[in-house]
């Protein structure tokens, strides 16, 4: 069984990184400015985005083995057999102006999208490692489309 974050070790620096250093600016602006309704939606926002890293970063784990893929939160475990995932896809989600990022989907229904309510679906940052251990259980075609 190998195990996985959701996103690449890059992506958690990057947000580790990003987080510090807002912090150090938004604590500049509450020093400067003092604690008004302004800076306290700007902290309520921040707080709000490092929750959404923290969880993707360091909480949800994806692991792969032998009967399937699973999906671990501390909230929720979400698990795909082989026999019942229909299709495996690498596909950049576009979002913002850089472009988006390449993500590794399994879903139970071919074509199937993230916002597609009739299927199963886990989605994961794409790494070549995370598809050479795909590829010693799965001996389906792994597409590529865009979402």
């Amino acid at each position: 069984m190998k195990k996985y974050n959701s996103v690449t070790p890059g992506t958690i620096i990057a947000g580790v990184a990003y987080m510090i250093l807002t912090l150090i600016i938004l604590l500049s602006f509450i020093f400067l400015v003092g604690m008004d309704i302004l800076a306290v939606l700007i902290l309520l926002l921040w707080l709000y985005w490092c929750s959404i890293m923290i969880f993707n970063g360091f909480l949800r784990k994806i692991h792969i083995d032998d009967e399937g893929i699973k999906s671990i939160t501390p909230f929720k475990t979400i698990f795909i057999s082989w026999s019942d995932i229909e299709e495996i896809n690498v596909s950049r989600a576009y979002m913002g102006l850089r472009g988006g990022a390449t993500f590794i989907y399994f879903s139970t229904k071919y074509g199937a999208s993230p916002r597609d309510k009739d299927a199963t679906i886990i989605s994961m940052r794409y790494r070549k490692s995370v598809l050479d251990e795909i590829k010693k259980y799965w001996s389906g075609r792994i597409s590529e489309r865009r979402m």
